[in-house]
């Protein structure tokens, strides 16, 4: 029986599928677990196994597919530092395809510091307090009757000024190791300072209500998951400020007119950069009026004795960390917020 004749094209095909039969294949890809990229993942991991010879049926795609999208909801849920685990290898003879699992790995805020405590040079944070708050802190006449509050005070970069300056002082630190460097300081120097280890949004913190004349929260929103932890923070502010008292805290925000994606608020969590828009900052103001709304970035750098104040600050503050757009300015930026405790 003579076949039909074939086309060079059918023929290399025919041959190089014999090829992709003796190929063997094993490795492993993690991405962050962002429920917004979810088609973006399953179009990457389909061109790579194409590209490795093991293409997925469209059934095999469906399933693939059921397998990722809860998981990459479930690691966003627990926490924007989770990642989305993929591995393959091959399938046992005589079978010539790929076996894969899937799996997530989870962590925290807190467990990022005490790696970077352990692990990076000091100071984390630079060695000055913000310009925003020493000049907020001037304006107040009588430091020692003034007490301050620093939540999310890291290692007392801000709080330890503020007590030298007299004012006694309570810092609040998620971070054990952080804590520990706060109260080591203090007592070398004899200063007012409770230092407590907590949660500034999530944990039950016994502090005086209406009691701080000044409280501080640098660097701690861009942690924050969602607008509900903002109003928890302005909700707690308002309860222990007394009734003159003022808040400085910054937060990244979205230019006036930018509309943020899914996709931006999941990646900024990822980034530690978590962006609000103004009618967020605004429902957020509970008990509060703001009085002031400034570019961070501009504001510390005018007012700083060094500049920049880490290697990291300058690109973070103008969103750069979020937004690769170089040399043009991104849609969001840090901004110093003062807000007084409404009589």
């Amino acid at each position: 029986m003579t076949a039909p004749p074939l086309s060079p094209d059918a023929v290399h095909t025919a041959v190089l599928s014999r090829v992709d039969r003796k190929c063997r294949t094993a490795g492993s890809l993690s991405v962050p677990a962002l429920p917004a990229l979810l088609d973006l993942y399953m179009a990457r991991f389909t061109a790579l196994f194409e590209a490795l010879g093991k293409g997925f049926t469209d059934a095999e795609l469906v399933d693939l597919r059921a397998l990722v999208a809860p998981r990459l909801a479930d690691g966003f849920r627990e926490s924007p530092h989770a990642k989305f685990h993929l591995s393959w290898e091959p399938q046992a003879s005589p079978s010539h395809g790929v076996d894969y699992k899937v799996w997530l790995e989870t962590g925290t805020v807190q467990e990022q510091y005490e790696h970077w405590a352990a692990t990076k040079a000091k100071p984390l944070f630079g060695d000055h307090a913000d310009a925003k708050v020493l000049d907020v802190a001037a304006g107040i006449l009588d430091p020692a009757g003034a007490p301050v509050l620093d939540l999310g005070a890291g290692t007392g970069r801000n709080t330890l000024p503020l007590a030298r300056a007299g004012h006694p002082a309570h810092a609040v630190e998620l971070t054990g190791s952080f804590v520990a460097a706060i109260r080591t300081s203090a007592a070398l120097e004899a200063l007012p300072i409770t230092a407590i280890e907590g949660d500034v949004v999530r944990g039950e913190l016994d502090l005086p209500d209406a009691h701080f004349a000044l409280i501080v929260c640098s660097e701690v929103t861009s942690h924050f998951r969602g607008v509900g932890e903002l109003k928890a923070l302005f909700e707690r502010a308002a309860r222990w400020l007394r009734p003159d008292g003022t808040l400085v805290v910054n937060c990244f925000v979205a230019a006036d007119g930018h509309a943020l994606t899914d996709l931006e608020r999941q990646v900024s969590e990822v980034v530690w950069s978590s962006v609000f828009d103004g009618a967020e900052i605004a429902s957020a103001c509970v008990g509060l009026e703001l009085v002031t709304d400034e570019d961070a970035h501009d504001y510390e750098q005018a007012h700083q004795p060094s500049w920049p104040p880490t290697g990291w600050f300058a690109d973070w503050a103008r969103g750069f960390d979020l937004y690769n757009l170089k040399p043009q300015l991104p849609p969001a930026s840090l901004r110093w917020l003062t807000l007084r405790r409404r009589a």
